[in-house]
């Protein structure tokens, strides 16, 4: 699924995508085999049911993992596709099984000679195994899953982290992509999220599916698609859930406003220090008059040694930089 990306914070904002694995190519044998058609067989079925008992299996270790492994009251939240890395010697091997697979069962409608042909394919099998062997070569398996833990001081954490399998399912190695602490009313937000819940109604269920999906969409786009800032941005998106639900509404200057909040809060600039008065929310343009981000002046109404501040924002609302005055 491709979705079209308006970087205009104006008409709405951010924005997901996986992309599902496929496999396998059929070569026939270098012998021609009359009466046996090997394009009609359809081992996709059978390649299914293998990854999603490999799927089951690794989901299961994750989850046995983290409650054995890691201290804490560990709740999941989703598990991403299973990916399998495989060296390019394995494709051609699982080729040369199916090869084999084939000529087994159309044995009795060959009109070839099915000894030597089985031969040949078992000496290729053994010759790729032996390259596969001397390569010291083998598959890993891939899993990303998000879940959080709560620790005894009743701090939630959530994390993404990558877990890497062995052939044998055992594990190879764990890598944090994302981790970030919960306070109590975004851990509620983020349950809300994470179930993609309706966040506007407007009385007609059409549109409302059509905002709300977009909305999710362009969300779950720019989670996936930050690098430098992803903290920021995750919390920012969490804020736009809270604001959404309580006024039914997509504000941004209002959104922008409260975040200004926020972050004086966290900066320790009280309404006694800094009592902000603020400006409009200015786009700012490259030299292709393309939008990549806004700014706000807030100036003081306190007497202060802090004049103004002007706010950096990027095209999801993320506060980059400020400027003191």
């Amino acid at each position: 699924m491709k979705i079209k990306v308006d970087k205009s914070l104006g008409k709405l904002l951010l924005i997901s995508t996986f992309t599902s694995m496929k496999f396998f190519l059929i070569y026939t044998l270098g012998i021609l085999m009359i009466g046996c058609n090997y394009n009609r067989y359809d081992n996709s079925r059978e390649i299914l049911k293998t990854k999603e008992r490999n799927t089951a299996r690794i989901k299961d270790s994750i989850s046995s993992y983290i409650i054995t492994k890691l201290k804490g009251n560990y709740t999941p939240y989703s598990f991403n596709e299973l990916v399998i890395n495989k060296p390019t010697l394995f494709y051609d091997l699982d080729t040369l099984y199916l090869e084999r697979k084939l000529l087994v069962r159309n044995k009795a409608k060959s009109k070839v000679n099915y000894d030597s042909s089985l031969s040949v394919v078992n000496g290729e099998i053994a010759l790729k195994k032996q390259e596969i062997n001397k390569s010291k070569l083998y598959h890993t398996y891939d899993m990303i899953h998000i879940y959080t833990l709560e620790n005894a001081l009743k701090v939630t954490t959530l994390y993404e982290n990558k877990f890497s399998y062995y052939p044998n399912y055992k594990l190879k190695d764990v890598s944090t992509l994302f981790s970030t602490e919960l306070s109590l009313e975004e851990k509620d937000l983020f349950d809300y999220f994470s179930l993609q819940s309706p966040l506007y109604e407007s009385g007609n269920p059409a549109v409302d599916m059509e905002v709300n999906n977009d909305l999710y969409n362009r969300f779950n786009y720019a989670l996936e698609n930050e690098v430098n800032n992803k903290d920021k941005l995750f919390h920012t998106i969490l804020h736009f859930v809270k604001y959404i639900r309580q006024y039914n509404d997509l504000n941004t200057e209002k959104i922008a406003e409260e975040l200004v909040d926020i972050w004086l809060y966290d900066h320790d600039l009280s309404a006694t220090v800094f009592k902000p008065s603020f400006g409009e929310l200015t786009e700012v343009k490259d030299d292709n008059d393309e939008i990549i981000g806004y700014t706000m002046l807030v100036t003081n109404k306190k007497e202060s040694n802090i004049k103004s501040m002007l706010f950096n924002f990027d095209l999801n609302l993320v506060i980059l930089k400020t400027e003191m005055h």
